[in-house]
C-alpha cells in the first residue's frame, strides 16, 4: 500500500511540476488546503503514509518561497492553516526520507511563506511551531530565522502602534 501511495504523490508531484512550470498551480493550492478528509485521515495514518503527503505540501511551500508559485493571501493562509500542523509532525520523516527534498531550503520555504501572512495569523502559526519545538527539538524545522523577523516586525508595530496612541 505505502508503494502505491508513493507512486501517486509521485505523478501528483509530476503534475504539480508541469502546472508550476505553465504557472497555473494557484488552483492546486486552493484544492490541496481544502483536502478536509485527507487531513482528517492523516492524524490517524502510519508516519510513512503521512510522510508522502507532507511531500506534497513541502514542494508547494519550496515553490512559493522561491517565487515559482505566485498566490493570493487567502491561498497561502488556508494551505498554512492546514498543513503547517501536519507538516510540523511529519518533519522528522521528511529529515530522514528526503526523496530529492533538501531540508534546509524546506525550512527556510517554510517561514518565508509563513512571513507573507499577516503578523496576527503568523503569530498563531510560530506559536503552535514554537510549542511543537520545545517538545520535538530536531525532529521539528528550524524556523527561528523567520521567528526573529516576525518578532522584530511585531516589536515595531507595536511600537509604532504606542507611539500613535501616545
Amino acid at each position: 500500500m505505502i508503494e502505491r501511495i508513493s507512486r501517486q504523490v509521485d505523478n501528483i508531484n509530476w503534475l504539480l511540476e508541469i502546472m508550476l512550470d505553465g504557472q497555473i498551480a494557484e488552483d492546486f493550492v486552493d484544492i490541496w488546503s481544502d483536502q478536509h478528509q485527507l487531513l482528517k485521515m492523516h492524524d490517524n495514518a502510519s508516519p510513512m503514509v503521512r510522510y508522502e503527503l507532507s511531500r506534497v505540501s513541502a514542494i508547494l511551500f519550496v515553490a512559493m518561497a522561491t517565487r515559482k508559485l505566485q498566490c493570493r493571501l487567502e491561498a497561502r493562509s488556508g494551505l498554512l492553516q492546514a498543513w503547517f500542523a501536519p507538516m510540523l509532525l511529519d518533519f522528522g520523516w521528511l529529515q530522514r526520507c528526503r526523496k530529492g527534498l533538501d531540508i534546509k531550503v524546506l525550512q527556510e520555504a517554510m517561514g518565508q511563506t509563513l512571513l507573507t501572512l499577516p503578523l496576527k495569523q503568523q503569530h498563531t502559526l510560530f506559536m503552535e511551531w514554537f510549542h511543537h519545538f520545545s517538545r520535538h527539538g530536531t525532529e521539528c524545522p528550524n524556523l527561528s530565522k523567520a521567528f526573529q523577523i516576525w518578532w522584530r516586525r511585531s516589536f515595531l508595530r507595536g511600537s509604532e502602534t504606542y507611539a500613535i496612541e501616545s
